[in-house]
């Protein structure tokens, strides 16, 4: 819709008419809306992987011919199946001419097969990449690209790729919540130099009122949705040496003001927090920064080099030690992520200088990549006024 001025809960069929229904409209509900982006991206380009084994379900004319006999348990089956199966297996349809329908066709597979013993805390796809603990309330989500964990978030330190790369935790009194991860750039989030965030949780109209507890309501209240605001502690081992961290507002553009820059701590890990109460959004962006020394060198200088020099109206870049005719890209960004100065070249001799002129500029802290072959290396600049 072009405009969400209208009231986002409404009553269906008046405030005052009997049987009246309230419901949630997905245009102002934050808890819908924000993950829709990402979840999107997700399911479009097939990031998660499908089960590897398929379960091959039948029908009987007589189950189609007459509904209302089937309408008993998952997957319209008379007998009671375990509506878990898609955890562990496709499900596809066989036959719709069967002599008789699946029976039970979960005990098929050995984690559902005793229902006495099946041990709900550890549900895990045979991809590897869905995790459900359904005693806990929480859904994990493990792929290259894209990570998240969804449920009872409160008091639980989660550990989203199975080897202790990527950590969070919720540090507020709140309950449940969502946190997704997606790598923008390349095939793994451990890798990525940019990572789209997003972090949403409960959402309810302003003014409504409960009864005490989570399901019963005296009233809906009006617009605009609230939502709760969580604060999450993060531990990610990336192979960057320094991060930035960018709020995004409702339209997605970066909130440059409230940027933030983390260098590692020990173990190679990235450790910072997100306030959703101060930062007021739902998405973030990560954008990791890496730093390195070419391989690609001449044997004059024993360890080649890389020197700014910083003044007003000037910034001089020394290329020391480099192989001539190697390329050369020198680039200086805002802290929101915006390009303002480009330059490209080659190395014209081992000790190669070049000069930026930045009087147009205004003052402020940049960051300056300068990449000679594939390697990048990445300065913090400071113009003074």
């Amino acid at each position: 819709r072009s405009s969400l001025s209208t009231p986002w809960v409404r009553d269906r069929y008046g405030p005052n008419s009997p049987g009246t229904i309230t419901h949630y409209e997905i245009a102002g509900n934050p808890a819908v809306m924000s993950l829709l982006p990402t979840s999107t991206y997700v399911f479009r380009n097939g990031l998660i992987s499908p089960a590897n084994e398929q379960l091959l379900l039948q029908q009987t004319k007589e189950a189609l011919a007459y509904p209302p006999y089937n309408q008993f348990g998952a997957f319209y089956l008379y007998s009671g199946d375990d509506p878990r199966i898609p955890l562990f297996r496709r499900v596809a349809i066989d036959s719709f001419d069967a002599s008789m329908q699946s029976y039970q066709p979960h005990r098929e597979i050995p984690a559902l097969a005793d229902q006495a013993s099946v041990n709900i805390t550890s549900l895990l796809s045979d991809t590897e990449q869905l995790l459900w603990n359904a005693a806990d309330s929480l859904l994990i989500i493990r792929t290259p690209r894209y990570r998240a964990a969804s449920g009872v978030l409160r008091g639980k330190i989660l550990e989203l790729t199975g080897n202790a790369l990527h950590t969070i935790e919720r540090l507020d009194n709140g309950w449940i919540g969502t946190v997704e991860f997606l790598a923008l750039d390349t095939v793994s989030i451990d890798s990525a130099q940019q990572v789209l965030m997003t972090l949403v949780t409960r959402s309810c109209a302003t003014g409504a009122i409960w009864s005490g507890d989570s399901s019963t309501y005296r009233f809906w209240g009006t617009e605009p949705m609230q939502m709760e605001g969580m604060n999450i502690s993060m531990s990610w081992r990336h192979a960057a040496d320094s991060l930035v961290l960018v709020p995004l507002d409702s339209m997605g553009k970066p909130i440059s003001s409230r940027a933030r820059g983390f260098g590692k701590s020990s173990g190679g890990r990235f450790r910072f927090s997100v306030d959703q109460r101060s930062d007021r959004t739902t998405w973030y962006v990560a954008r990791f920064v890496y730093s390195s020394y070419p391989a690609n060198v001449t044997d004059e200088f024993s360890r080649p080099t890389i020197n700014v020099g910083i003044s007003r109206d000037n910034l001089e870049i020394s290329y020391i030690g480099f192989a001539t005719g190697t390329p050369t890209n020198a680039t200086l960004y805002a802290l929101d992520g915006r390009t303002i100065i480009a330059l490209t070249g080659t190395i014209e001799s081992p000790r190669d200088i070049r000069n930026i002129a930045v009087p147009a500029v205004a003052p402020g802290v940049y960051v300056l990549t300068t990449t000679v072959g594939t390697q990048t290396l990445t300065h913090k600049i400071l113009l003074a006024p």
